[in-house]
């Protein structure tokens, strides 16, 4: 059974939606070894605000940068402040992520080619679909369509995003209304964000029941959980706590390592720079505890990855 903000808008929209979204090609071929491969979707969320979903999804994407690997951000946030760091000032004509997640009749429908923009200079490596004003409105659109949108777009350009890119990065907004709803359908995978306080467990929770909501009311194997990144973490007794809570809870679903809570992060991100490029001892130890999920999270791509094959084997 669905909760209630979320039962019947799935409910209604699978009842009048008749093509099965297992069924979208999700594949492109890997030019390699002539096989499969998918460009992994990582959505970066928790529906509680406040708790560094967009620093993390940055961090990640200058953790990847640093590794050479090509990264795209898209901003579903209407804050838009990935995006303000990113790019900066967009065009007026710009539609962004609103191009992707809205109704052709008030100007969606665009393809994800047409949005894409390389980030700012020191990002190299780094592309971004930004958000603008109008993504907010995506939440009172109720049409059947609505959150097979962002999947659809994702699923037309799957040629063009494994020849571009080693990961997508989806910077969630904190709220469980449509534009997430449209996130978690579109993702192979989930990261969830958290702080080490009394609600951390609770926090993931809500969000591990609606990637199972979205899984079953649209028929899909994913999103999977890929990991847990504690951010904001401080050398305190509470926080060693509640650290300890959560990996008793989810065990090795918490990455090792906690994002510390350091200045140079929102320095990074008030100068709109990767936190890599900053002096400094904070923006060091930021940067290395970045660096080990970034490698644990490849790892776990791999070993996930490897799994999905040895399945379709058998």
């Amino acid at each position: 059974m669905f909760s209630p903000g979320i039962d019947r808008f799935i409910y209604l929209t699978t009842c009048r939606v008749t093509t099965s979204i297992a069924a979208i090609p999700r594949n492109t071929v890997d030019r390699r070894n002539g096989r499969y491969a998918v460009t992994r979707i990582i959505a970066i969320g928790n529906q509680k605000g406040g708790v560094g979903k967009t620093s993390t999804t940055l961090g990640l994407a200058a953790a990847g940068r640093a590794a050479g690997a090509r990264t795209l951000v898209i901003d579903l946030d209407p804050q838009a402040n990935a995006t303000d760091v990113l790019a900066g000032v967009l065009g007026e004509d710009y539609l962004g992520s609103y191009g992707l997640l809205a109704d052709a009749k008030r100007g969606g429908g665009v393809a994800l080619s047409e949005v894409i923009q390389p980030a700012g200079s020191a990002w190299s490596g780094v592309d971004l679909v930004g958000a603008i004003d109008a993504l907010s409105d995506v939440d009172t659109d109720t049409g059947p369509t609505q959150p097979l949108r962002l999947q659809r777009a994702m699923n037309s350009a799957t040629g063009l995003l494994a020849e571009r890119y080693d990961l997508v990065l989806l910077d969630c907004p904190p709220s469980l209304g449509r534009v997430l709803i449209a996130a978690l359908v579109a993702a192979t995978d989930v990261v969830i964000v958290t702080e080490p306080g009394g609600h951390a467990l609770r926090g993931v929770g809500r969000l591990e029941e609606s990637m199972t909501e979205v899984r079953e009311g649209f028929g899909q194997p994913h999103p999977t959980l890929l990991g847990i990144i504690l951010n904001r973490v401080k050398r305190a007794s509470e926080h060693a706590y509640r650290d300890a809570e959560l990996r008793e809870a989810y065990g090795e679903l918490v990455f090792a390592g906690g994002i510390p809570e350091r200045i140079a992060v929102a320095d990074a991100a008030s100068s709109g720079r990767p936190v890599h490029d900053l002096p400094g001892e904070g923006a060091l130890a930021v940067s290395s505890v970045l660096n080990g999920i970034w490698t644990q999270l490849q790892q776990r791509i791999t070993t996930t990855e490897a799994s999905t094959e040895r399945a379709h084997q058998s």
